[in-house]
């Protein structure tokens, strides 16, 4: 297979100071305890000092922003819906003011969504949800499950029932977990999409390999080659009939991961500012702190890392820094100043 072309078009807005990706833990807490999940759970809710100094970031960035996107990670962000709509308010009042476009998005388990929650997200141009599912309702509650143990498929349909009758120009991402033994209950959840979900337009699909990203929870994951899961989504993407994608197609592509952006930040629940979402407890993923004044400190030396693939526009560097990060923060080879104006 060819080696995969990193496009001019992906590094310009990789790159472009006048864009913000902001990825925002409201709350490290989770009301699932899915039995792959990498996360400790261990910080709560996002206290006020980190709040302020979040909504003075925007303030301080806005004027010269063309686009700022909110993407709400937890944790489960909806455990701290308050935070969410707060910080997204004054996002979107202030980017008003400035003239930048604006908008948010979730990932999250989908169980906490109300009628009067999809409004009040709508409202602030958040309209965009990722939500997985692991197959049919037999299959998913094996492996998707509450605090108490019980499983979360009825409530999570009723949600994406409730997002299909939304009045509400909305749009999920189902993100369903391919493991290898799930293909079966895969073909019979597409079948029921296809039948109540799909045809209201507001549904695409993503494929995803489960794998071991760590934590207790990782060590349950049973191996799947990379071989045989492509196999394996040949079978399922047939089957859609919707717009559906995979991670397989985007490393082929050449796609540049949100953490190898110069302008994309993950700000934690407890000030932390970091660069990916998976590798939490990685001290190379502690780059920065976040100041109530809406500055933040960067380790200068270990917030490079994260750019090394620019150097050689290494396709697979690009799309996970993470499998590629050096070990010592201290040989960062090139200058943090290339990267700072358009982190600050």
């Amino acid at each position: 297979m060819a080696k995969p072309i990193v496009s001019k078009d992906q590094v310009a807005s990789s790159i472009d100071s006048r864009i913000f990706d902001l990825i925002l833990l409201p709350t490290e807490k989770c009301n699932f305890r899915c039995t792959y999940c990498y996360e400790d759970f261990s910080i709560g809710r996002m206290p006020e000092h980190v709040q302020k100094g979040i909504e003075r970031l925007v303030e301080r960035r806005a004027n010269g922003l063309r686009i700022l996107r909110l993407g709400w990670f937890g944790g489960e962000p909806l455990v701290a819906k308050d935070i969410l709509l707060r910080i997204a308010r004054h996002s979107k009042e202030v980017c008003e003011a400035h003239g930048v476009v604006f908008s948010g998005g979730l990932t999250t388990n989908g169980s906490l969504f109300t009628d009067g929650l999809l409004r009040d997200l709508a409202e602030v141009n958040h309209r965009q949800f990722q939500i997985t599912l692991d197959g049919n309702e037999d299959w998913h509650d094996r492996t998707r499950l509450l605090r108490n143990g019980t499983g979360t498929f009825g409530k999570i349909w009723n949600n994406l029932l409730l997002i299909r009758d939304s009045a509400e120009s909305l749009h999920v991402m189902l993100r369903l977990h391919v493991s290898g033994d799930n293909t079966d209950s895969l073909r019979d959840l597409l079948a029921r999409c296809q039948a109540e979900l799909f045809p209201s337009g507001k549904f695409s699909v993503h494929f995803h390999r489960i794998s071991n990203l760590g934590g207790s929870g990782g060590q349950s994951v049973r191996s799947l080659s990379w071989d045989h899961y492509k196999e394996i989504l040949l079978d399922l993407q047939g089957k859609t009939g919707v717009r559906s994608s995979s991670e397989a197609e985007l490393v082929d592509a050449g796609e540049i991961c949100y953490a190898a952006k110069p302008n994309s930040l993950l700000i934690r629940a407890d000030g932390r500012v970091g660069k990916c979402t998976v590798a939490l407890n990685d001290p190379r993923n502690h780059v920065g702190d976040m100041r109530e004044d809406g500055t933040i400190s960067f380790y200068d030396q270990r917030l490079q890392l994260w750019f090394d693939g620019f150097a050689e526009m290494d396709p697979s560097v690009l799309g996970c820094p993470l499998s590629s990060l050096r070990k010592d923060p201290l040989g960062s080879r090139r200058s943090i100043k290339q990267v700072e104006a358009v982190l600050v």
